[in-house]
């Protein structure tokens, strides 16, 4: 799941001091319809999804599902089922208020448990690339932005999915887009994107990834169920992992590689000690 898991947001001044549902009715581009999404999704205080990936490529398909749980400004908890290998793959992760993030890995009877404590990851090391927020991987505005960021969108006749009407925009991958080395190996094969944006609540709720050849489906999201500022009690975002399950803290780790990488080109940079 974790190397399989990847939608943007400029109007006239009309369109931004009407009310919502007066600036749904007359879009006629793609941008118009991103910043109406985006505008939408910041006015949530909470939400909550079901979600299910379908991925076939490079292997036998994979179907994931899970849900999300997201609290402003930053809590978030997602927890997602698949198969690996014939075995049963569960995977939790929870963002609190202490800006930790916990991620325990169940496979079979093997238990993992990952700790991020985001305020001991240094920014001034192109190693701390490596750690990346969990908030970006679902949260809608930013996969928004990155899909105007990679892709020519256009925004296709109104449509409609599960019932529900839809603005869908489609566009291939932009020529001139930076992608770093891991992205690009896997985004070059792809072909174009199709993303179903809700015209009520500005939610995605589904999203098509072509392969290069623009016929076959290799990745595609679902989202349902999706409820807009529910509810959440803050202890829906806490975690305490296992007794006798060793936590790797990733702090520690990054440091040791900082240290390794730096060992011949000058001073090792010193995290805070654990717990501070």
């Amino acid at each position: 799941m974790k190397n399989r898991i990847c939608c943007l947001v400029a109007v006239t001044l009309l369109l931004w001091t009407a009310p919502p549902a007066a600036r749904a009715a007359g879009f006629t581009n793609a941008d118009e319809v991103l910043n109406f999404a985006a505008d939408k999704y910041t006015s949530y205080q909470s939400y909550s999804t079901h979600f299910t990936q379908m991925v076939n490529a490079f292997g036998p398909p994979i179907k994931a599902d899970g849900d999300i749980w997201f609290k402003r400004p930053a809590l978030l908890r997602i927890q997602v089922a698949a198969p690996v290998l014939g075995q049963s793959k569960q995977m939790t992760a929870v963002m609190g208020a202490d800006d930790v993030e916990w991620q325990e890995m169940v496979v079979g009877n093997q238990t993992n448990v990952l700790k991020v404590d985001f305020r001991q990851i240094p920014t001034n090391n192109p190693l701390s690339a490596l750690i990346h927020n969990p908030l970006d991987g679902i949260d809608p505005k930013h996969q928004l932005d990155e899909a105007r960021r990679r892709y020519d969108l256009e925004l296709l006749p109104l449509g409609e999915w599960q019932g529900q009407p839809m603005y869908v925009l489609e566009g291939a991958l932009k020529t001139n887009v930076h992608l770093n080395a891991k992205e690009a190996s896997f985004m070059r094969q792809m072909g174009k994107q199709k993303v179903y944006i809700g015209r009520e609540d500005g939610m995605i709720h589904h999203l098509d990834q072509y392969a290069r050849s623009g016929t076959n489906v290799v990745v595609a999201m679902d989202f349902t169920n999706i409820k807009l500022n529910p509810t959440l009690a803050d202890s829906l975002f806490t975690y305490q992992p296992p007794a006798n399950v060793t936590v790797v803290e990733a702090a520690r780790q990054l440091e040791q590689m900082i240290s390794h990488s730096q060992s011949t080109t000058g001073p090792v940079l010193r995290l805070p000690p654990a717990g501070n």
